[in-house]
């Protein structure tokens, strides 16, 4: 199975197009590593921008499920969401990566590090 990286990062209570632009950022750089069609990025998950939350929870935490990966932007432990995203991806056992760390955790329990 390929490798598909989902981005998590803090949204709420921040500026939209900032936000945006911080999540292209992040995928733009993981495209180049991993091949474009395999990063999922949640600001682009084909909902309207003005869906509630909710609704962009839902469709969000579904792609989580597809993925092998997760890429933490700062400021994820700030945020109800992204603390949402970090239990199930530790719970479904996706490589986890910090962006503040510049480390992937394999196995986030026992703090084992492999490389990118």
């Amino acid at each position: 199975m390929r490798e598909k990286i989902y981005i998590s990062g803090p949204i709420t209570g921040y500026e939209i197009n900032e936000r945006r632009d911080a999540f292209k950022r992040v995928q733009m750089e993981l495209e180049e590593s991993y091949g474009a069609k395999h990063v999922f990025n949640p600001l682009e998950n084909g909902l309207p921008t003005n869906a509630h939350r909710s609704e962009h929870m839902r469709e969000d935490l579904k792609q989580l499920l597809k993925c092998t990966a997760i890429y933490f932007m700062p400021g994820w432990e700030k945020s109800a969401g992204c603390q949402l995203e970090f239990n199930i991806a530790t719970q479904i056992g996706l490589a986890i990566f910090l962006e503040r760390h510049k480390e992937w955790i394999v196995d986030f329990s026992t703090a084992k590090f492999i490389d990118k």
